[in-house]
């Protein structure tokens, strides 16, 4: 399952939102699809999170919250 914030973004604000209100709506939607991710993995479906990831610690990060079932 590919779970990507952009696409999450057009259906809710528009293709073309101003900043402020993308900036504003994606920490919740990605804490959403955090949620909805570990909850797919409990039950064994592979998870791709479209976040960007550019740095290799925030990829450990969320890899090391999967193996210790940390959800948040």
């Amino acid at each position: 399952m590919r779970l990507t914030p952009d696409e999450w973004l057009v259906r809710l604000i528009g293709a073309e939102p101003r900043w402020d209100r993308l900036e504003a709506a994606r920490d919740p939607i990605e804490a959403l699809l955090w949620e909805h991710a570990v909850g797919l993995l409990t039950r064994g479906v592979d998870v791709i999170l479209d976040f960007g990831f550019w740095a290799k610690s925030e990829r450990e990060n969320y890899r090391a919250r999967v193996r210790t079932g940390r959800a948040q």
